[in-house]
């Protein structure tokens, strides 16, 4: 993974389409209280990745953000849980989700975008999508605002063929992605 930009800034002239955000992403640190990282995203009958398997079995394809507890400056509410094999949480950590983490317009990993591996998947995230721009406020930046453009172009995907399930997305991503 390259080194971080250290770019931390919106460029000047992003202005959001429409003038208004459609998705207002949350970031979620799922698991972060629970002490073994590496049972709960195995643990099928947590509440959580139950509702994720429910979701993919209606056709439904499930993103997550990464979360932003990167080694190079990680979110203070991270804690003790930043840097490779601690920062991507479940449901994110599940093989099956695709997992965005962040770069900046220059395609450059931004520093607090988690790293991989995962509690479950070695090859976590699955790739990045664009952070810094100009959105819902000032400045959308971190994995929580990557995630939606990442889902935006899976909703053009899946607006070509209805029929696209979750592993051919994350494949078609994942080989087409930069």
């Amino acid at each position: 993974m390259p080194r971080p930009s250290g770019d931390s800034g919106c460029p000047p002239r992003a202005r959001p389409y429409g003038g208004t955000a459609n998705v207002r992403p949350v970031w979620w640190p799922s698991a972060k209280g629970v002490k073994d990282q590496r049972s709960f995203p195995r643990n099928p009958k947590h509440p959580v990745n139950r509702k994720v398997a429910e979701a993919m079995k209606k056709g439904i394809i499930v993103l997550f953000a990464a979360a932003n507890c990167g080694e190079t400056c990680p979110d203070q509410r991270c804690g003790e849980y930043v840097g490779p094999g601690k920062s991507i949480w479940a449901p994110g950590a599940l093989s099956e989700v695709m997992t965005v983490a962040a770069v900046n317009l220059r395609e450059e990993w931004v520093g607090y975008s988690s790293q991989g591996p995962s509690a479950v998947e070695k090859n976590k995230p699955d790739f990045a999508s664009i952070t810094h721009f100009t959105g819902w406020g000032k400045c959308d930046n971190g994995t929580s605002a990557a995630c939606p453009v990442a889902a935006g172009v899976v909703a053009l995907l899946k607006g070509a063929n209805p029929r696209l399930s979750q592993e051919v997305a994350k494949k078609l991503l994942m080989e087409t992605a930069k």
